[in-house]
């Protein structure tokens, strides 16, 4: 029997923030073994992209968009002017009222899949009969795993528990739930993130570049970090071998704000590299940015969130493209990291960055970094968003027996 797969999220959609293309690449995944809707809240907040859904968003044909009203609490002053706990407590409320009215759509059959990355959520519209997939990104604190036991209590034999990290997976284990937790990172959009095409090697461009949010949760992701350690390899070499270095070095960032931007331009003066920098754009314009990379990086720092619970899609949409990866050395970075082509730099240790850079922006190195890519190019098919909806598919299954 077909099912319909129920995407649920509570936060401003559409949006160029990472659980938009989490939801997006799910969904879609998820149209080849049933109807799929994503309900989602309507927001007055600023911030929320002006476009339908559909509009935003390429190749959704199979997806069904049901935006329901609710007043939005972010938009309003009491709300921004209010102490932390505060803005928390109206948020989990909201959510939780939002997933209420959510319930009301949804019929109480095994025949109805709910998919989202919020508990509350999950708890406040889930029927008893209701298959429910709870996919956690990020850290399960207090109330969102208080939830998540409430899940696991009120429907044991339709709950499918999932962790995109190793290290979530093990947080929920230790809460002693009587579901399996399963760990399955994300994936990629082989489709959309096709290879790159031209690796020559007397190209006189080298092109690093950088796709993602500039900053998550007040933590800067290292991106001011990259820029100065390969402005600092460009003059040093310059000053040895200026003879066998690129004569154009360029750094592109894809994603952050045009005041972010700013800030990092005011930041990075006079420096002996080009920098490109293109605002938060939609998935289709980033896989024709990233094309034009030779070396994509995910210079994490060390903080908690960020180096154990994140399964970066920037790795995977790197590898997806065919281009040589540089990478902290924290441990969400460490996915694949003997069957891909990746260098590895000391986290937050700016000598270790430079020397990675001084090797890649000799030209004599060229073809190490076409292997990496060729490496990344064979990794591919292993990634795909389809592959990991297959096996999710198949645990359902499973459970219903």
């Amino acid at each position: 029997m077909s099912k319909n797969f129920n995407f649920l999220l509570f936060g401003r959609f559409p949006t160029e923030r990472a659980y938009g293309v989490h939801i997006i690449a799910n969904a879609k995944s998820f149209a080849r073994y049933g109807s799929v809707n994503i309900y989602y809240p309507s927001t007055s907040n600023l911030k929320t992209i002006q476009k339908h859904p559909k509009e935003y968003f390429s190749n959704t044909e199979d997806i069904n968009f049901i935006k329901i009203d609710i007043f939005d609490i972010t938009a309003n002053k009491f709300y921004e002017l209010s102490p932390k706990i505060l803005k928390q407590f109206l948020w989990l409320l909201f959510t939780y009222l939002w997933g209420k009215k959510v319930s009301r759509l949804i019929p109480n059959t095994n025949n109805e899949v709910n998919w989202s990355t919020s508990s509350v959520l999950l708890y406040a519209s889930s029927k008893i009969q209701n298959q429910v997939i709870y996919e956690m990104h990020g850290r399960a604190r207090k109330i969102q795993a208080l939830f998540l036991k409430l899940i696991d209590r009120k429907s044991f034999f339709n709950t499918l528990i999932i962790s995109t990290s190793k290290h979530g997976k093990k947080d929920i284990e230790i809460r002693n739930l009587n579901n399996k937790v399963y760990f399955l990172p994300n994936g990629v959009d082989i489709n959309l993130f096709s290879q790159k095409i031209n690796h020559s090697l007397d190209s006189n461009i080298l092109n690093i570049g950088y796709v993602g949010q500039l900053n998550t949760y007040g933590v800067e992701k290292g991106v001011s970090f990259s820029i100065s350690a390969l402005d600092f390899a460009i003059k040093e070499l310059s000053k040895r071998n200026p003879m066998n270095i690129y004569k154009n070095v360029h750094f592109t960032v894809v994603g952050g704000t045009k005041n972010e931007h700013f800030e990092l331009l005011n930041r990075h003066k006079d420096l002996d590299l080009k920098l490109n920098l293109i605002e938060n754009t939609n998935q289709e314009n980033v896989s024709k940015y990233m094309k034009e990379f030779d070396i994509g990086i995910v210079p994490y720092p060390k903080d908690e969130h960020i180096s154990l619970y994140a399964s970066p899609l920037k790795l995977f949409e790197y590898i997806s493209t065919g281009i040589m990866i540089i990478a902290s050395d924290v441990k969400s970075n460490k996915l694949f990291e003997d069957e891909i082509g990746i260098e590895f730099y000391k986290a937050e240790n700016f000598d270790s960055l430079v020397e990675i850079f001084k090797d890649c922006l000799l030209k004599s190195n060229r073809k190490k970094i076409i292997q990496y890519s060729k490496q990344n190019l064979s990794f591919r098919e292993n990634l795909s968003w389809q592959e990991r909806t297959n096996k999710i598919y198949s645990i359902l299954e499973e459970k219903r027996l």
